[in-house]
C-alpha cells in the first residue's frame, strides 16, 4: 500500500480536535494549539496526495474556538457539540459549552443552532455518533471536573434535545 504524500501547506499541530468525514472530504475542526482554534480546514485525497486547505466561512454570530468537542456529519452539514474554550484566568478553569454549531459544507456557513427540549449541560470529553436522523451524545466531563453518565439525543430535523433514561448507568469515576 502506498503512503499518500502530504501537501505543501499543513495545518498547525493541535490536540483535542475532531476530524469529521463529510461528502468524501475530511474536516479538521477546533483543537488546541497555544489558543483554541476556530478555523475550518478541509483535507482531501487527490491521487497520492493529501491536500489541506483553510476554508473561510461566514457566520452571523461570533464563533469561538473550541477543543474537546464532538462533530458528526448529517446531510452534508457538520454538527459540532460542546467542548471547552480557552483557559479563563479569572475563573481559573476552562469554560465548557453546550453550544451546538452547524456548518454547511456547500454554503460555507457556520451558525449556532437554536435548540429546544431538554436543557443540556455544558460538557467536554464526551462522545457522539449519528443514529438515523439524530446525534447521540454520551457522558463527558462537566465544567466542575465531575464526569457524567447522561445520554442525550439531538433530533436534527426538529432541533430538539431529549434525555435517554438508562436503566443501569455506570458509576462515574471517583
Amino acid at each position: 500500500m502506498k503512503k499518500a504524500k502530504e501537501s505543501k501547506w499543513l495545518p498547525a499541530p493541535r490536540e483535542c480536535a475532531t476530524l469529521t468525514v463529510c461528502d468524501f472530504k475530511m474536516y479538521l475542526i477546533g483543537g488546541l494549539n497555544f489558543d483554541a482554534c476556530k478555523e475550518m480546514i478541509e483535507g482531501r485525497i487527490s491521487g497520492e496526495n493529501i491536500i489541506w486547505e483553510r476554508i473561510p466561512y461566514s457566520s452571523a454570530e461570533n464563533i469561538q474556538g473550541r477543543q474537546c468537542h464532538t462533530s458528526i456529519c448529517y446531510n452534508n452539514k457538520i454538527y459540532t457539540f460542546g467542548g471547552c474554550f480557552m483557559f479563563n484566568r479569572k475563573r481559573q478553569l476552562r469554560e465548557c459549552t453546550n453550544q451546538l454549531l452547524e456548518y454547511d459544507i456547500y454554503e460555507k456557513r457556520m451558525d449556532i443552532v437554536k435548540t429546544k427540549g431538554y436543557s443540556v449541560s455544558a460538557r467536554k470529553n464526551h462522545c457522539a455518533a449519528v443514529f438515523r436522523k439524530s446525534m447521540v451524545v454520551y457522558g463527558g466531563q462537566i465544567e466542575n471536573g465531575t464526569f457524567d453518565t447522561e445520554m442525550i439525543v439531538y433530533h436534527i430535523e426538529s432541533s430538539e434535545w431529549v434525555k435517554v433514561n438508562l436503566k443501569q448507568a455506570m458509576v462515574p469515576f471517583t
